[in-house]
């Protein structure tokens, strides 16, 4: 679990890297750098819900499963904006 989490981790300093740029993308209405966009959300989601998974096998609480969710949708709800 500790690796899909590292992984978790640079996934969401590349999509956070990436976002930061999306006000300049928008103006442009450069598709293919929205889509880029919209594909690193959707890689930080799966690997997210394969953590989550991870953590219910191995005996985690729905409320802990959830508050550590939380933290990670607040991260990409930033990206996302």
């Amino acid at each position: 679990m500790e690796e899909q989490i590292a992984k978790l981790q640079t996934k969401l300093k590349l999509l956070n890297f990436t976002a930061k740029k999306t006000d300049s993308t928008i103006a442009k209405a450069d598709i293919e750098v929205s889509e880029r966009l919209r594909s690193s959300i959707k890689s930080v989601s799966d690997v997210k819900e394969t953590i989550e998974e991870q953590k219910f096998k191995s005996g985690a609480t729905v409320e802990n499963v959830s508050e550590w969710s939380d933290e990670i949708e607040q991260q990409i709800e930033f990206a996302d904006e």
